[in-house]
């Protein structure tokens, strides 16, 4: 509103009358020449946007000093928009740089604003302020060519500077590259209230990034002193790195550093890294191998760490590894997005938190790559979308060290049944053992009545049969041994099929000392001639037999076969059967299929265990078929040439 001025005025009422009247209606406040606004009482900020009177000059050499005046008329200088870079003014800066000067006229109508600055964001590479012919602020060194792009540059207005009547607010800007200028609109505000603007703007990136630095503190100290998973120790870097270059991003660098030159560097080192240890993370959680491409990014961004370190005190240098980053970025995301598709359906559950922070980021990440190319003018998002991201990535990373805590209960309740297993092997072996002896002691004895009484009795084939379990302990303790180690080696030979089943039928009745009638043989009439590990078979068909005998009740049939180039036996008993679980547990080492008191009969629990393993060997397969009233063991292998 304007506002009347008190005034000493010679003459009559009338004509003091009507100064004053003149005097109230006059227009109180700012006015800028170089846009047409006004500030008028009560406003807080003039937009100073609009036409500038600009002059140029290569270099960063001295220029007049009256440039700075009010009374030096610029009316020959050009007129320029502002905010405007030297690219869009048509403005070439040479080898050595370009000096550019911008004017603009403003009109004070009344007292000085109190507290009033000049604020021009931020401006590369380096500038100099005057109002009306006095510097009142400086941001990098014309003459020491020092240059800072980052700072936001808030240059008071001293009220003792201000006259009544035209102000000259004059700007000298200094950069190598079309980017120099006035990119924002220029503005007179509040010296307080801007400022705290402005550190109310930082203050979210600040709060973000020291988030992401105790989120890489929380995977470091996991890596470190629990689970050493290269994973884990690569998402801390990410992390980390991806905090520390927020946070130079801030006003905080200038606490940090006393180079500017030396901070950008560090900013774009922590930049560059980012897409490296992504990778590594991504690659180490899925154990996916790095693939050609993936190595040529890596080698790429060494040499731009490289270029930084030796040429990143120039703002040309800066321009070019920004430009060659910005296109590494988009290879990146590519081979991040065919790192997850190659993978996602065999980790799924390492990947499904991680696939959706990559969805959300990738807008972001987008936004933020026009905004760097000035292709539109508004804030960039990136530690914000980094925020979404690290969530659904912390997790992912919490979901699988919950996995891993899990598989880890598992393995630990896994070892505590192998070691009830051993123990209760040992009880097997010491019983079959127990058994052996007894059978000896009592067939020794029977054996000696016998041959005082002149006469004979069954204590002969007791003798025989204790023997003969005592062999074969022995015997498949070693075969086993020789199978798990790897050590066996095939010995492939012709052989009689028919001739191996009755031998191995008749040592199966022998040590469980089974009547012959419980077994019913399926051959062919003809000889059967096959060519194979005729040892290992014989050990295979004898366990089966052996483990039909002793766990079932009715009658046992052995088959063999040869059919298609392959060799089948089969054995078939009738008995109680085995559900599911029995029927996966029964090849396991130590387990039986028995109740573990005294009525299960002697044995150590590895038979099925060695069928497996000759299986394995000869490139066969087991195979258990259970009813409710039968079981029925399949060994199919492919017969061999002896060479």
């Amino acid at each position: 509103m304007p506002r009347c001025r008190s005034a000493s005025l010679p003459g009559g009422p009338l004509t003091w009358l009507l100064a004053l009247a003149a005097l109230c209606a006059a227009p109180v406040g700012l006015s800028a020449a170089c846009p047409e606004a006004q500030l008028s009482d009560g406003q807080s900020a003039l937009s100073l946007a609009g036409a500038w009177r600009l002059q140029s000059a290569p270099g960063a050499q001295e220029i007049p000093a009256d440039w700075t005046r009010v009374e030096f008329d610029d009316s020959a200088w050009r007129l320029a928009a502002a905010p405007a870079d030297f690219r869009a003014l048509k403005l070439k800066p040479p080898a050595q740089g370009l000096s550019v000067f911008l004017r603009c006229r403003i009109q004070l109508a009344g007292p000085p604003p109190a507290g009033a600055a000049l604020f021009l964001d931020s401006i590369e590479e380096a500038d100099a302020v005057f109002f009306n012919g006095v510097q009142v602020g400086e941001t990098g060194s014309l003459a020491g060519r020092r240059v800072d792009i980052e700072r936001r540059r808030l240059y008071a207005l001293p009220a003792t500077l201000w006259q009544e009547g035209p102000n000259v607010i004059a700007i000298r800007v200094f950069a190598t590259t079309g980017d120099g200028g006035l990119r924002f609109e220029p503005r007179l505000v509040d010296q307080l209230s801007q400022a705290k603007t402005l550190a109310l703007r930082d203050l979210p990136t600040i709060v973000f990034s020291w988030s992401y630095v105790l989120v890489a503190a929380f995977f470091g100290l996991f890596y470190l002193f629990f689970w050493r998973q290269q994973a884990n120790l690569y998402f801390a870097l990410f992390s980390l790195s991806l905090g520390m270059y927020n946070l130079i991003r801030t006003q905080i660098r200038y606490e940090w550093f006393d180079s500017f030159v030396a901070s950008y560097k560090t900013e774009l080192a922590l930049l560059f890294s980012l897409p490296v240890f992504f990778l590594e993370y991504l690659h180490h959680a899925t154990n996916a191998r790095r693939k050609l491409p993936v190595l040529a990014l890596y080698g790429a961004y060494a040499l731009l760490l490289t270029g930084d370190l030796l040429f990143g005190a120039s703002a040309r240098a800066w321009k070019l590894l920004i430009n060659i980053n910005l296109v590494l970025i988009v290879a990146a995301l590519a081979l991040t997005a065919w790192t997850f598709l190659r993978n996602y359906a065999a980790h799924r559950d390492r990947l499904r938190f991680l696939l959706v922070g990559f969805v959300v980021l990738l807008p972001v990440v987008v936004w933020d790559i026009l905004s760097t190319l000035n292709i539109h003018p508004y804030p960039r998002l990136l530690v914000y979308g980094f925020a979404a991201f690290l969530l659904f990535a912390s997790l992912q990373l919490s979901d699988t060290i919950l996995q891993l805590y899990g598989n880890i209960k598992e393995q630990e309740q896994e070892l505590r049944l192998l070691e009830k297993r051993k123990t209760r092997s040992i009880f097997n072996i010491s019983s079959e053992f127990t058994a052996i002896l007894s059978g000896l002691r009592e067939g020794l004895g029977a054996e000696e009545s016998s041959r005082k009484r002149g006469n004979r009795s069954g204590a002969h084939d007791r003798l025989r049969s204790s023997a003969l379990n005592l062999d074969n302990l022995v015997q498949d303790s070693r075969l086993l041994h020789l199978l798990e180690s790897g050590e066996y080696h095939p010995r492939l030979g012709r052989f009689s099929l028919n001739k191996l089943v009755a031998e191995q039928i008749a040592r199966a009745l022998l040590a469980t000392e089974q009547p012959q009638s419980r077994i019913r043989s399926k051959l062919p009439d003809e000889e059967n001639e096959a060519e194979s590990d005729a040892e290992l078979l014989a050990a295979a068909l004898y366990h089966l037999v052996e483990n039909a005998l002793l766990y079932s009740t009715g009658k046992v049939e052995v088959g063999a076969e040869r059919i298609g180039g392959q060799l089948l036996l089969q054995v078939r008993d009738e008995g109680p059967g085995m559900n599911a679980h029995q029927q996966q547990a029964v090849f396991q080492k130590f387990v039986r299929n028995t109740p573990d008191d005294d009525s299960a009969p002697p044995g150590s629990g590895v038979g099925l265990t060695i069928v497996r393993e000759i299986a394995d060997v000869l490139e066969g397969e087991i195979k258990l078929e259970g009813g409710g009233y039968f079981s029925t063991l399949t060994l199919r292998v492919p017969e061999k040439q002896a060479r």
